[in-house]
């Protein structure tokens, strides 16, 4: 079982971040390619960021990657704090 700090250690990157996010719109899996299609980084990285995803229980590989329902509750907390934070910064902005 992943922890909570371990959690928050592999969600402190945005790219592993975006992957869960583009994850998230794609029910039927995201293919490798696409994935290193979709960002301007090596091969290298995008194995090390799936990896850790992997590793934390968030994404699973059955030849494409998919997010596993952990990842589903975790990535759209992540995106609700994130536009929680932003609206924060707007209001603070204009006080």
């Amino acid at each position: 079982m992943t922890s909570a700090n371990e959690l928050c250690k592999v969600l402190s990157h945005d790219m592993r971040r975006n992957i869960l996010k583009e994850l998230l719109k794609q029910p039927k899996g995201i293919c490798f390619s696409y994935l290193l299609s979709k960002y301007d980084v090596t091969s290298n990285t995008i194995c090390f960021h799936i990896k850790k995803l992997i590793q934390a229980d968030l994404v699973y590989n059955t030849g494409k990657y998919h997010i596993t329902e952990l990842g589903k509750n975790v990535i759209k907390e992540t995106i609700d704090l994130e536009n929680h934070v932003i609206k924060m910064i707007k209001n603070e902005m204009h006080s």
